[in-house]
């Protein structure tokens, strides 16, 4: 998921772009990471959130290094989980459960923290539905 302002005016409406796909290893992570280094060598300020992880962090730590540090591993990712399988099999397994407005508080927050003003987009992996309110939509699949 990524976050755009045209400049840090509180005025300006921010651009929210989400990518999802049908399964993991489909580039999610990569286009988003790709999207994020060309837009901020454009002198966009965008920022990157992945909010859901499992197994090792690194998707994690590339967009924080790529974000020079401005978010926290945590405000990049609130829900980690370390086993490595999808996030909707790991949450059920290690018996916790996260609910979409948990996750929408999270995005709502870093939008105050930064000054952003604009629709939301979540994942709701507990659910497998997905609720946009986004400008641009990326889906990302395995081809048959």
């Amino acid at each position: 998921m990524l976050f755009e302002m045209k400049s840090r005016s509180k005025k300006d409406k921010a651009k929210t772009v989400f990518i999802t796909g049908t399964d993991t290893g489909v580039g999610k992570t990569v286009l988003t990471a790709l999207l994020l280094a060309y837009l901020r060598r454009q002198g966009r300020i965008v920022w990157a959130i992945k909010p859901f992880c499992t197994g090792r962090r690194g998707d994690v730590r590339l967009l924080h290094r790529l974000q020079d540090g401005e978010l926290t591993l945590a405000e990049i990712n609130p829900f980690h989980f370390s086993e490595p399988v999808a996030p909707l099999v790991a949450m059920r397994r290690s018996g916790c459960k996260v609910s979409l407005s948990a996750v929408l508080r999270h995005i709502h927050g870093e939008d105050a923290r930064r000054g952003l003003a604009r629709g939301w987009v979540a994942d709701a992996p507990q659910s497998g539905k997905v609720v946009l309110g986004a400008p641009l939509f990326i889906g990302l699949g395995k081809g048959n």
